[in-house]
């Protein structure tokens, strides 16, 4: 019998500078991703942007700003059976200045030239970035 991976949502915050996106690692975990994460309880998409940021990467999202960029659906990361993310992936406008927080141990700049760095939904937004 074959198990059907479980598919679950996520919100992606994409923030590039110089021609790179900022991707985080968190504690434990060797691959880096996108800053966002799992919509809680009756929270919305925008909602669940402006919260992860904040308790991330100590930004505040101005609300106004934000587009949804792309929505896909990718092999998730760190996992021991098979699952599926979907990405809901946006760029705004932010005040502040990025520093990890809550579990996030390390951010950078990541480019194509990263792409081994980063965990398998990273990759797939960075090749359709092409940046």
């Amino acid at each position: 019998m074959t198990l059907i991976p479980i598919k679950f949502e996520v919100v992606a915050a994409v923030i590039i500078k110089d021609a790179k996106v900022l991707m985080c690692r968190s504690r434990g975990n060797k691959h880096y991703y996108c800053p966002g994460g799992k919509l809680e309880k009756d929270e919305t998409e925008i909602e669940a942007i402006i919260r992860e940021c904040k308790e991330e990467i100590s930004i505040a999202v101005i609300p106004k700003s934000i587009v949804k960029l792309y929505s896909f659906e990718a092999e998730a990361y760190g996992f021991n059976e098979p699952r599926i993310v979907v990405m809901n992936c946006y760029k705004f406008d932010y005040e502040g200045e990025i520093i990890p927080s809550a579990e996030i141990d390390d951010v950078i700049w990541a480019n194509l030239e990263d792409l081994e760095k980063l965990a398998p939904a990273a990759r797939v937004l960075l090749l359709k970035l092409n940046l």
